[in-house]
C-alpha cells in the first residue's frame, strides 16, 4: 500500500482540483509552481493516470502471486520515474527553482522502491508452482 496510497490521492486531487497538487509540490519539492488554467487541466488529466497507477497497485497486493507481472511494471514505472527525475535535475533545478539535494533525494526514494518491489514481489518458479503468496504476511 506505500506504492498505492500517495499515486490515488493525488490522483484524486489532481483530477477534480489541480490547485491543491501545485501547493503540495511546492511543500514537498520546495518548487516555485504556477497554476495556469492550462496547467491546472494538464494535472486533471493525469491525475487520472495516476490514480489508476495507484489501483493497479493496490489491487496487486491483494494477491502478489497472481498479479506478479502488475508488481513488475509498477517497478518499472517507478524505474523510469526515478532515472527520470536524476536526469532532470538541472533542468528542474532551472525551471522550478527544486534544490538539487532535494531531487537527488526524491530521485533515489523512487529508485529504491522500485527494488523494493522487485526484490520482494514473488518468485517465478514460486509463481509457477501455484502457491499462495501475500506480500504483507499469511492469511
Amino acid at each position: 500500500m506505500l506504492v498505492a496510497l500517495p499515486p490515488i490521492v493525488e490522483g484524486i486531487a489532481g483530477a477534480t482540483n489541480g490547485t491543491w497538487v501545485a501547493k503540495w509540490y511546492s511543500f514537498s519539492s520546495r518548487a516555485t509552481v504556477t497554476l495556469t488554467p492550462e496547467m491546472n487541466y494538464l494535472l486533471k488529466v493525469l491525475g487520472i493516470y495516476l490514480m489508476l497507477f495507484g489501483a493497479l497497485m493496490a489491487y496487486a497486493s491483494t494477491d502478489p502471486k497472481q498479479h506478479r507481472s502488475l508488481i513488475t511494471l509498477g517497478a518499472i514505472v517507478l524505474l523510469l520515474q526515478a532515472f527520470q527525475r536524476l536526469s532532470l535535475t538541472g533542468e528542474l533545478h532551472e525551471l522550478f527553482n527544486v534544490p538539487i539535494w532535494l531531487n537527488l533525494f526524491h530521485g533515489m526514494y523512487l529508485l529504491l522502491l522500485a527494488l523494493a518491489l522487485l526484490w520482494l514481489r514473488p518468485k517465478a518458479s514460486t509463481v509457477l508452482a501455484g502457491e499462495r503468496v501475500h506480500l504483507f504476511g499469511s492469511r
